[in-house]
């Protein structure tokens, strides 16, 4: 039913998908009744509450384990178990778990909201250019 919905709208938002979602919402507002709409916007609330818990737990997990890599090459250094070369590699390791998350994040996002398709494809080439490298 949404899906009907979405062909038929006129596409005046370019402004992401949240606000062509509250557009959606709110056409159907006026065909529902208060019992479904309030169902429908306890929904909404339940998805976005969701998407922010999953997105904290990700990026706490990511950041802590490149801490805890930058930690223990530091401790191994002091205690000379690494050498210069081996604490090099800690150290590079830890940012690139810090890196490659967050590019494909950037790159989904830049998918996701794809309105200026001729300035978005150059710059998803160049964000590609890191997980590649």
């Amino acid at each position: 039913r949404l899906h009907g919905l979405w062909t038929r709208m006129p596409k005046l938002t370019r402004h992401g998908s949240q606000d062509l979602f509250e557009q959606k919402l709110d056409t159907l507002r006026s065909k529902r009744t208060s019992e479904e709409r309030i169902r429908l916007e306890k929904k909404v609330k339940a998805r976005n509450c969701r998407k922010l818990v999953i997105k904290f737990f990700f990026w706490t997990v990511v950041v802590l384990c490149a801490i805890g890599i930058v930690l223990l090459a530091i401790f191994a250094y002091r205690e000379e178990v690494v050498e210069n070369v081996e604490l090099a590699y800690l150290f590079a390791g830890a940012f690139v778990l810090l890196t490659i998350p967050l590019t494909f994040h950037h790159v989904r996002g830049h998918l996701q909201h794809w309105f200026e398709p001729v300035l978005q494809a150059c710059v998803v080439r160049i964000l590609f250019m890191v997980p590649i490298y």
